[in-house]
């Protein structure tokens, strides 16, 4: 926002007389006027009346531009018209309602309320009257739930919990399907039509044997009244393992789609040890699954 600007005691004289319609006017001196941003100047006869307010004359400008004591103009603002000025006439910079009316528009509560825009362009957010904040275009924020070793549950065949330094793990085997299932609901701040991405942390301490690991995460979608052993959609990534004892961070090219706020949502993450790309020899070792996911609300009604 640009604002209209304003500095202390600043006034001058006009150089030359002026009509009523001209968009240039010279001054005496410009000393301390700005060059380019735009600001507005009150033009009265001065000799006759002390206050501009007594000049039946009186004219305010709207300065565009300056170059040296040149002032590119608008003529007849804040409920004036143009009048023909002569040389000696006082300019002066000062406050007027334009400058106290655009700094109540950027902070009253207006822009607060329903409908009430804070942003620019597509891009902004808006309070509701129930005071939810609702975001728009690209105006988002990106979130994250974090699910570590020990908050999943082991499956039918369960990977082996195990301490690594400070770190829990849960340790997938390269020759079995290990599983481990979670489960969450939806929040209610994720926006519509978005899907929940998926990251595991995990590394593994195979030094001659350097291949890959491919995650697989099986997942469905439930609201209320719906089955909980409905059809599942499987996602898969696979990833470089790298180099031994180091934290590496794979994340699902694929989001997990379907939901809707307030759906439950059930996990079950394994590895296809030895099958479908996944060659490392020994086990993954998970630390923990970040779930991210896109929100573009805050605050919810009662």
């Amino acid at each position: 926002m640009a604002w209209l600007q304003l500095e202390d005691r600043l006034l001058t004289t006009l150089a030359a007389d002026v009509d009523a319609v001209t968009t240039t006017l010279t001054v005496v001196s410009a000393a301390g006027f700005p060059a380019s941003t735009e600001y507005l100047l009150t033009l009265w006869d001065g000799d006759t009346y002390s206050n501009p307010k007594q000049d039946p004359g009186v004219e305010v400008v709207l300065v565009t531009n300056r170059v040296g004591t040149t002032l590119t103009v608008a003529r007849g603002q804040q409920g004036t018209s143009g009048s023909a000025h002569s040389a000696g006439a006082r300019v002066g910079l000062y406050w007027h309602k334009a400058n106290a009316t655009e700094m109540q528009d950027a902070i009253d509560l207006r822009y607060l309320s329903a409908g009430g825009p804070i942003g620019g362009g597509a891009d902004y957010a808006d309070f509701a009257a129930d005071g939810q904040l609702t975001l728009h275009g690209g105006a988002r924020v990106r979130r994250h739930i974090r699910v570590s070793a020990p908050e999943w549950k082991k499956g039918v065949v369960a990977p082996t919990e195990e301490i690594n330094g400070v770190f829990t793990t849960l340790n997938f085997g390269g020759a079995s399907n290990d599983e481990c299932h979670f489960t969450l609901l939806l929040p209610r701040r994720m926006e519509a039509d978005t899907g929940i991405g998926v990251a595991v942390d995990w590394f593994h301490e195979q030094t001659a044997d350097v291949g890959k690991v491919n995650w697989v995460i099986e997942y469905l979608f439930a609201a209320p009244g719906e089955a909980v052993e409905g059809a599942t959609t499987t996602i898969t990534q696979l990833s470089d393992a790298s180099v031994e004892d180091v934290l590496q961070r794979t994340t699902f090219l694929t989001e997990m789609t379907g939901g809707d706020e307030g759906d439950v949502l059930g996990v079950r993450l394994y590895r296809t040890g030895g099958a479908n790309g996944d060659t490392l020899g020994g086990v993954a070792k998970m630390v923990e699954v970040h779930f991210h996911f896109i929100m573009d609300k805050l605050g919810l009604p009662v």
